[in-house]
């Protein structure tokens, strides 16, 4: 864990880390304001727009302090002017940046408006400052939408601080292009060619719009920024050298007495981007592409394995199936017992010619009338042969060969219906894994981001705790969701741990995140951090078991790692101890499977498969599988022999049928899913069917007046529970009751 002095460096870090953010906010306001724009100075303003809510008073006073000192006076007072109004606006409406923009850039105009008809301003300055007023407007709104983390931020930050820093260069020191070019042929280096293109052409116009004599550079700059990316990606000095050849084309644009100027600027652009050790370049904010393609291909090649995987499975099924149904059957019926007594007693017989050949009928018809005697488990004795056995020999022993060989069939035939069984399980559980697979499959070919910064963060992070990771991966998927998983040797944690963990985690990837999902298998721990969903699940559970020693229901209900919410219900057939056996089996592992990722259906196929195969006593269980997707609401709930469902929303109940037949029944799960959506203050109930013992609508009823007076789910399951019981008939055999109530909120 955390040594003393660790904690106390990182103590101090935290309390120097609020201080030198605010003196950044500060400074990037005082070198913004002298930024020139086309002759104008319209960065300040943009700046107090488009900064972040909390530093925003700070990014205000760095910018109206740099107006002041650096702009001309008519200009610094009108800037100030905007600069606060501006804050104003913002200060006053939290919610919208709409009205700082409105405020800013309207009193920008008001003020030169006072100006011009005081006489202290003309025409010329009238157009400028509308002008720098939609200039203003334009890089507030990039500044703004620009968020943190995204690789937008980055090429908008150095997009405005261009000529900021070109401002205070001069000669051949022009930060304002070393700050272009370097970060040009970061990009190109890591091969980004879109935001190398998006970038080259925002910062050689900034360039020029800062300098027009740096016009040709910039074209240089963007010519040698294009090439380096699309030819010279993942190669350091071929990126250099087609950035410098393309300065050199630039030459001819530029005047001669400037043209040394060009080539010095290049060089020091080169020489600080060679400087730049290769593990930093590819630490830098975005995804390089050389790396994702490669990742990108491993993720599709480990797809495509999976996919060969889960079609293998599935033929491996379909093989088993079609061979056992082509073999020829084993002999399991009474000729088996008949081709007994001939091959085993009478081969010898001396009499065997005349039983078997010329007498074959009335031999084989004499052994049928025996069936019935044998059927019902009598002992054969030799009173009981038919007349057609008076010329045996040995008609003792023919009694006892015809009930040894009888047993030997009724062996064959419980053989062969287990085998039966087991391989029709055997296929099952093959189809099954081949369907999960090939949706674990899809899954993976769909990717997701890596962020390679932030993961050596958290990995650094667990390093100085002491618990030494396996494995740190922060990884966004297409929708933008990030997602942490870390493995580490087995270790236990508490709850107060895992909530000081998850404010560090929040602190360094930027993002808010809940409890982590604690998973131990054998020698490792895996913790997953999932970025918290827009809706959050509120859950409810009441149970009245229909005798004290046991319920036949069981009731599980768990928010995964991956932003789902689950119930499950599992109503085992009958009631009392062995009914309790089913429900707990089913829902036991119906909870490891849906916790592991499994899909309704794949699970249910494999909870039949469990209970086909738990004992040779018939096994059954209703189920109810409910999946809710906390990010978007959408719900899949699978139903196989179960009561009905309801649903709430909008202030309307609506019932989901179930259908099919309970899982264990049969070979193949008889069940049907159904997918709806749903969004803040909707409801679902599941209910076994002990509830429904005299119809529905008194319960449609109540669950609509519960969720219009505001009950919470527990209550809502508690009033629907109790008020079952007391309805329950006399004179019918009581039943287990169970509600289970979800109730969706926002979060967000």
């Amino acid at each position: 864990m955390l040594s003393t002095k660790s904690l106390q460096r990182k103590a101090r870090w935290q309390k120097t880390l609020p201080a030198l953010r605010q003196g950044g906010a500060v400074l990037a306001g005082f070198l913004l304001a002298g930024g020139p724009v086309l002759e104008l100075y319209p960065l300040g303003l943009a700046y107090t727009l488009g900064v972040p809510e909390r530093w925003m008073y700070l990014g205000a006073a760095g910018a109206a302090f740099g107006s002041l000192l650096i702009l001309e006076p008519v200009a610094a007072l009108r800037t100030v002017g905007a600069v606060a109004a501006a804050l104003a606006g913002r200060a006053i409406c939290r919610r919208s940046r709409w009205a700082g923009f409105a405020a800013g850039c309207g009193c920008l105009l008001l003020v030169q408006g006072m100006l011009a008809l005081s006489g202290l301003s003309t025409l010329a300055g009238t157009l400028a400052a509308l002008g720098e007023a939609a200039l203003a407007l334009l890089f507030g709104l990039a500044l703004g939408r620009a968020g943190q983390g995204r690789p937008q931020a980055g090429l908008v930050w150095i997009m405005l601080f261009i000529p900021a820093l070109e401002g205070i260069g001069t000669g051949a020191f022009r930060p304002g292009f070393l700050l272009a070019g370097t970060a040009g042929l970061a990009l190109a280096y890591r091969g980004e060619v879109k935001h190398a293109a998006v970038g080259a052409i925002c910062w050689g116009g900034m360039l020029a719009a800062a300098d027009p004599a740096l016009l040709p550079s910039a074209l240089g700059l963007c010519g040698g920024v294009l090439a380096g990316a699309v030819f010279g990606s993942g190669e350091k000095m071929l990126t250099a050298g087609l950035f410098a050849a393309a300065q050199l084309c630039s030459l001819g644009l530029v005047q001669p007495d400037l043209q040394w100027q060009t080539v010095l600027l290049c060089g020091q652009a080169v020489l600080v981007f060679c400087l730049i050790p290769r593990r930093y370049l590819l630490a830098l904010p975005g995804e390089s592409s050389f790396r994702q393609d490669a990742r990108q291909a491993g993720l599709v090649g480990a797809s495509g394995r999976l996919t060969a995987v889960a079609d293998a499975l599935a033929d491996v099924a379909q093989t088993v199936d079609a061979v056992m149904d082509k073999l020829p059957k084993a002999g399991e019926g009474y000729e088996f017992t008949v081709d007994y007594l001939a091959r085993g007693l009478c081969v010898s017989c001396r009499q065997r010619e005349r039983c078997w050949i010329r007498e074959y009928n009335d031999t084989v018809k004499g052994l049928y009338s025996l069936k019935g005697l044998l059927e019902e488990g009598q002992r054969l004795s030799v009173e009981q042969l038919p007349p057609q056995f008076y010329r045996c020999e040995k008609p003792a022993a023919l009694c006892s060969c015809l009930c040894q060989g009888y047993a030997v069939q009724c062996s064959r035939r419980e053989s062969a219906l287990r085998m039966t069984a087991l391989r029709s399980a055997l296929s099952e559980q093959y189809g099954a894994m081949a369907g999960a697979l090939a949706h674990m499959a899809e899954d993976l070919a769909q990717g997701g981001a890596v962020d390679e910064t932030k993961s050596s963060r958290v990995a650094s992070l667990l390093e100085s705790m002491g618990l030494e990771p396996l494995e740190a991966l922060v990884q966004s998927d297409g929708l933008g969701r990030m997602k942490v998983t870390a493995t580490l040797s087995r270790t236990p944690f508490e709850e107060e741990e895992l909530q000081g963990l998850a404010e560090e985690v929040e602190h360094l990837c930027r993002r808010s995140f809940g409890l982590p999902q604690v998973n131990h298998c054998r020698t490792v721990t895996t913790l997953i951090f999932a970025e918290k969903p827009v809706y959050e699940a509120v859950f409810g559970l009441a149970l009245r078991p229909a005798r004290q020693e046991a319920s036949g229901d069981a009731a599980r209900q768990f928010c995964d790692g991956s932003g789902r919410a689950h119930m499950l219900l599992c109503d085992g057939m009958g009631v009392g101890k062995y009914a309790a056996v089913d429900g707990a089996m089913a829902a036991n592992l119906a909870d490891r499977l849906l916790r592991t990722g499994f899909e309704g259906d794949t699970t249910a196929r494999l909870v039949n498969v469990a209970l086909n195969l738990k004992s040779e006593e018939e096994s059954g269980a209703a189920l109810d599988l409910l999946s809710v997707d906390l990010y978007t609401g959408r719900v899949r709930l699978y139903k196989a022999g179960a009561a009905p469902s309801f649903t709430v929303q909008q202030g309307k109940v609506r019932a989901v049928e179930g259908a099919g037949l309970p899982v264990g029944i049969l070979k193949e799960v008889s069940g049907k899913e159904h997918r709806f959506g749903m969004t803040g203050g909707d409801w679902v109930v599941l209910v076994s069917d002990g509830v429904l013992g005299e119809g529905d609508t008194w319960l449609r009823q109540q669950i609509e007046l519960c969720a219009a007076v505001g009950n919470t789910p527990q209550e809502m399951a508690d009033i629907l529970a109790d008020t079952a019981r007391r309805r329950q008939s006399g004179t019918a055999p009581a039943d287990d009751i169970t509600v289970e109530v979800l109730k969706l909120e926002r979060s967000l």
